[in-house]
């Protein structure tokens, strides 16, 4: 199904999506496509992984950096702003950004790299 290869090239893409999704007209439709982003790379995360890029300063790493660093600077809006439900949105993203933390924690090749996105 996917292989190294694959993983390697996700881990190249991520700066070049995130800077795409942030590139969007709208506060809401940097949220949506920074969320799109994310939701795929934890449901599909064989990358983590599945790559030969794991060395301190490689394009793991600034994987890793660059989509935190973007959620911070997006979770600093407020809810009006974004175009979200305070409610059921904002806190179902922080699970979620919750659990990729938990996840890159876990796998030996994300677990020196900190996913400091709060």
């Amino acid at each position: 199904m996917f292989g190294t290869s694959d993983g390697n090239r996700i881990c190249a893409g991520i700066p070049v999506e995130v800077r795409k999704a942030l590139k969007k007209k709208t506060p809401p439709e940097r949220f949506d496509a920074l969320f799109s982003l994310t939701y795929i790379l934890k449901m599909y995360d064989f990358w983590m992984n599945d790559n030969e890029c794991w060395s301190p300063g490689g394009e793991l790493e600034l994987s890793i950096k660059t989509l935190a660093k973007a959620w911070k600077d997006m979770l600093k809006k407020n809810d009006a702003e974004l175009g979200i439900d305070g409610e059921f949105t904002r806190p179902g993203v922080e699970g979620l950004l919750g659990e990729l933390e938990v996840d890159f924690e876990e796998c030996d090749p994300t677990s020196e790299f900190p996913f400091e996105w709060k």
